[in-house]
C-alpha cells in the first residue's frame, strides 16, 4: 500500500509540474474570414518568450495579454495568458507553432495548434475571394504610431510588434500638427 501511495504521488507530481505552457484554440475548423483566437497560457514565471511569426495569418489589433498572481498558504502561482486574434490569409490546413519560452536557463516549447480554414460559400453558391486583401500600408508595423481619443483627450500610442502601448497624452499644438499630416 505504501508503494502504491508513492507511485501515485510521483504520478501526480509529474502532472502538476510537467505542463508549464499550454496552447489552445476554441475549435479546429474555421470558415474563411472567421477570427481564430489562439491562446497561449503560462503557469510559471518565465524569463523570456518568443511567439510564432503567424506568417500565414493577419494578426488583428485586438490581441491582448493578461497576468494573474496569487499567493495561497505562502505559495505563489503565476499565470500569463496571451491571446492573438488571427485571420488566415487563405483557406487551408495550418499548424501554428507553440511559443518558445525560457525558464531558469532552459528552453521549452508549447504544443503547436492545428486549424483548418475552409472556403466560405455564399447563399447563391458563389465563393468570396480566397485571399485577404491587406496592402502594406494597412499592416501594423513595429514602431507605428496611432492617435486614440478617450475622455476628450488625444493619446499617442506606439506599436511594439505585439501590442499598442500608451505613450502619452498629446498637447493641443501636437494634435494640430498631426491633423495637418492627416494622421
Amino acid at each position: 500500500m505504501k508503494n502504491l501511495s508513492l507511485i501515485f504521488l510521483l504520478f501526480l507530481s509529474h502532472f502538476a509540474f510537467a505542463q508549464e505552457a499550454s496552447s489552445n484554440v476554441e475549435k479546429e475548423n474555421y470558415k474563411f474570414n472567421e477570427v481564430i483566437e489562439a491562446e497561449f497560457d503560462f503557469n510559471a514565471r518565465y524569463d523570456s518568450v518568443h511567439f510564432p511569426d503567424f506568417v500565414d495569418f493577419r494578426r488583428l489589433e485586438s490581441s491582448y495579454k493578461t497576468s494573474t498572481v496569487s499567493i495561497k498558504d505562502g505559495r505563489e502561482s503565476y499565470i500569463t495568458k496571451n491571446t492573438f486574434k488571427l485571420l488566415a490569409n487563405e483557406p487551408g490546413k495550418y499548424t501554428i507553432e507553440g511559443p518558445i519560452y525560457f525558464l531558469n536557463g532552459k528552453q521549452y516549447q508549447a504544443e503547436p495548434l492545428k486549424v483548418q480554414v475552409a472556403k466560405q460559400e455564399l447563399a447563391n453558391g458563389l465563393t468570396p475571394p480566397n485571399k485577404v486583401a491587406h496592402p502594406d500600408h494597412l499592416m501594423e508595423k513595429k514602431g507605428a504610431i496611432r492617435i486614440t481619443y478617450y475622455d476628450g483627450k488625444a493619446n499617442l500610442e506606439v506599436y511594439d510588434g505585439l501590442f499598442w502601448n500608451f505613450e502619452r497624452t498629446l498637447e493641443e499644438d501636437e494634435l494640430e500638427f498631426f491633423s495637418e499630416l492627416g494622421i
